[in-house]
């Protein structure tokens, strides 16, 4: 018996709806020779043990984890390189997840994921239901002890999460990082989506809506394609003035877009003082608004300092607020502000 693995006993086993209440094993339950693989020998014995009622037999959620990787996952655990190159496993399908940056919060819900998120920072804004997940502080913030209170299967990070953070929760649970300084251009986001997808157990959707974005983008990109380029900033900051310089994935956008950044020759984020921005006499300026406590004043800012009345977007009237959080962060709502951006800089 212990060499045959009925498929009405794998059945059984996967429908169970008992759930685990201790903290994730750094191992496939049931894989006896910690090989990082489960054989059907291991699961067809770990059955046998529990139905016999021994008392080293695996509680029946393990069980049914053990059979769901067999079944679904080769018996191997789901493996993947986050951005700092940490190789992540995952021993067990992903049922709660925590997430420690707005971005990731957005994909995960975007995945139809919502339901598995137990918890979130206190930025996590968007879409209205993550406001009511359980809290677990800011980005920078992390309350280490309420994440492992909340006994997640995976914890979804980002570089603004501090590394003593991300070291303490590896400890106890797979730590998947996405660094937001290699988030380049929008391609990139796409494959961001696509990783946390993976390892959150649910890479068709992840295909889909990725799909669904470089269709988008595409349609987008084609309607501007033959238009001459506008010249245009994106600042999110007024004083000083804070603006996207090349190499980010703002900067793709506006380029996306139909625009030529005039910042372009800056890398990443840049201060400049406004005598350079009067020099540089852009035709548009984009500016981030509603992010944290400054709400409208950057947009306000630019649009009554006296020093900037005589700038070619002032004077006609093309100086544009945009949702800073649909600019800034790297997930599925860029091709929302991709297709912002291309109407106001192509109105036409």
């Amino acid at each position: 018996m212990r060499k045959a693995l009925p498929c009405i006993l794998i059945a059984i086993l996967l429908v169970s709806l008992s759930t685990a209440a201790t903290l994730t094993p750094a191992w496939i339950p049931g894989d006896t020779n910690r090989d990082d693989r489960i054989s059907g020998e291991e699961l067809a014995s770990a059955i046998c043990s529990y139905m016999l009622g021994e008392p080293e037999a695996l509680r029946i959620e393990d069980l049914r984890d053990a059979a769901y990787v067999y079944a679904y996952w080769n018996g191997e655990p789901r493996t993947s390189t986050d951005h700092f190159n940490r190789t992540v496993k995952v021993y067990k399908p992903v049922k709660k997840i925590v997430s420690l940056a707005p971005s990731n919060t957005e994909i995960l819900f975007a995945l139809g994921l919502g339901d598995k998120v137990v918890g979130v920072t206190i930025f996590c804004n968007y879409p209205p239901e993550a406001e009511g997940k359980e809290k677990v502080g800011g980005m920078t913030t992390v309350d280490v002890e309420k994440v492992i209170s909340l006994n997640p299967d995976l914890v979804l990070g980002v570089n603004l999460n501090p590394e003593e953070t991300v070291d303490k929760l590896d400890d106890f649970f797979p730590v998947f990082v996405t660094d937001h300084r290699k988030i380049k251009r929008i391609e990139d986001i796409f494959g961001s989506i696509e990783r946390i997808g993976y390892i959150a157990g649910d890479e068709k959707n992840a295909t889909a809506l990725v799909v669904e974005m470089m269709a988008k983008m595409d349609e987008i990109m084609e309607k501007v394609n033959d238009e001459e380029k506008v010249n245009v900033t994106y600042i999110v900051w007024y004083y000083p003035v804070w603006v996207a310089g090349g190499g980010n994935f703002q900067n793709d956008v506006l380029e996306k877009a139909g625009g030529k950044n005039i910042f372009d020759d800056l890398e990443g984020w840049k201060q400049v003082d406004l005598e350079e921005l009067i020099e540089r006499n852009p035709d548009v300026i984009i500016v981030g608004v509603g992010h944290g406590a400054a709400g409208r004043q950057p947009y306000d800012f630019i649009m009554n300092d006296e020093q900037l009345k005589g700038i070619n977007a002032r004077k006609n009237g093309r100086v544009y607020p945009v949702d800073a959080d649909i600019m800034s962060r790297p997930g599925p709502r860029i091709v929302e502000a991709l297709e912002e951006v291309a109407e106001y800089l192509h109105p036409e």
